[in-house]
C-alpha cells in the first residue's frame, strides 16, 4: 500500500476534510495553531468513540457479518494489528449492505492456529478466516484470485480504518453506473512530464468523478474491482514480487492501464475514514516514504502504459 499522506497530497488553499461518525466529512477552517489543534482533538474523541462502539458490538451481537446476494469483501492483517482488526471488519458488518463474504486473510501459522477471542467472535457470525502464503500488502487480494473462481465483483478494504455504514452500498451502487471502470473511495491523479512519471511527493489528490488511466485508486479508502479485471489481474500472476512487491496499488493500477481499465473516483471529494487506534505504529508507510514508492513506480510502469496514460481518455480496451 501507498501511503496516502493527506498533508502531502493536501490540495493548496483548499480546507482539510475531517471525517465525523457516520461517515460524513466536515471541512475545518486549516488556518491557525488552536484550529489544527481543535480538529486533531475531534478526530481523536471520534476514534476513540467508534473503537467502544464497535468493541462492544463484537462482545455482544450475535448479527451475521454477511448476507446472501451481497458482493465479496477481502482484507488481510498481520503481527499485532491482527489484535485490533475486528474493529474494521465489524464497521464493515454494521453497514447499510452488507458483503455475501467476508473474508480475512492471515500469512502467520501461529495467528491463525490461536485466533484472538474477537476474531473467533466474528467467525461464529460468518466471517472466513483463511490462511494463505506471504504476499505482503498483496495478500489482501492476490490469495482469493489464487484459491477462489472468480464469479463477482471484488472489495478490498483495509485492517486500520473505521468504514461509515454506506461504505460497501456506495462501492455496489458506483459499480452497477460504471461497470467497466474500477472504484475506489480515494485516489491520486498520476502526474506527468516530459513522458515521465513525476516523484509520487508531487501527485495530488483527485477531485473528480470521471473515470481516467491517471487516477491512482488508494486501497486505504476501498476499492470494487470488476470481475473481467480480476480474471486479467489473476492471469497476470505474482510478477509483483519482482517490481513492486511492497507496494499493492502501484501493481493494481500499472494493471488496469495495461488492460484498459479506468479508475474513478466515487466523488469529487476527497474521503479520509477514521484510523483504528493503535494501528499505525506497524505498516508500510515508514519504508514507503524513503523513496520506496518511486523505486516501485519506476520498476513497474512501462513505456507503453505512460503513453495510454498521457494519450487521453477515449475509449479503448487492450
Amino acid at each position: 500500500m501507498i501511503d496516502p499522506d493527506a498533508t502531502r497530497h493536501h490540495h493548496p488553499g483548499a480546507a482539510a476534510p475531517v471525517p465525523m461518525t457516520g461517515g460524513f466529512s466536515v471541512r475545518l477552517n486549516p488556518a491557525g495553531k488552536a484550529t489544527r489543534k481543535r480538529n486533531k482533538l475531534v478526530k481523536k474523541i471520534e476514534r476513540t468513540w467508534l473503537a467502544f462502539r464497535y468493541f462492544l458490538r463484537n462482545r455482544f451481537s450475535s448479527d451475521p457479518v454477511c448476507a446472501p446476494g451481497g458482493v465479496t469483501v477481502s482484507l488481510t492483517s498481520h503481527s499485532t494489528r491482527t489484535e485490533r482488526v475486528y474493529l474494521a471488519i465489524e464497521s464493515i458488518a454494521a453497514g447499510l449492505e452488507k458483503p455475501g463474504r467476508l473474508i480475512l486473510w492471515l500469512d502467520d501459522a501461529g495467528i491463525f492456529d490461536h485466533l484472538p477471542a474477537s476474531l473467533q467472535r466474528l467467525q461464529n457470525r460468518g466471517l472466513e478466516i483463511r490462511l494463505c502464503r506471504n504476499y505482503g500488502p498483496h495478500t489482501k487480494y492476490y490469495p482469493f484470485l489464487e484459491h477462489e473462481e472468480i464469479e463477482g465483483v471484488l472489495v478490498t478494504a483495509d485492517d486500520d480504518s473505521f468504514y461509515p455504514p454506506t461504505w460497501l452500498k456506495r462501492l455496489h451502487e458506483s459499480h452497477r453506473a460504471t461497470p467497466e471502470t474500477v472504484v475506489a473511495y480515494k485516489a491520486l491523479r498520476v502526474r506527468i512530464a516530459d513522458g515521465r512519471i513525476e516523484p509520487y511527493l508531487n501527485w495530488r489528490f483527485c477531485l473528480e468523478e470521471e473515470a481516467s488511466f491517471r487516477n491512482f485508486a488508494l486501497g486505504v479508502g476501498g476499492v470494487i474491482y470488476p470481475a473481467d479485471f480480476l480474471r486479467r489481474l489473476k492471469a497476470a500472476g505474482t510478477a509483483f514480487t519482482a517490481c513492486c512487491p511492497r507496494h499493492d496499488d502501484v501493481w493494481l493500477h500499472a494493471t488496469a492501464v495495461r488492460q484498459g481499465y479506468r479508475v474513478r473516483q466515487i466523488s469529487n471529494d476527497v474521503n479520509h475514514f477514521p484510523l483504528v487506534p493503535g494501528t499505525q505504529r506497524i505498516g508500510l508507510k515508514n519504508v514507503n516514504k524513503i523513496g520506496g514508492n518511486d523505486l516501485a513506480i519506476s520498476q513497474t510502469y512501462r513505456t507503453a502504459d505512460i503513453l495510454k496514460m498521457q494519450g487521453g481518455d477515449a475509449p479503448s480496451r487492450a
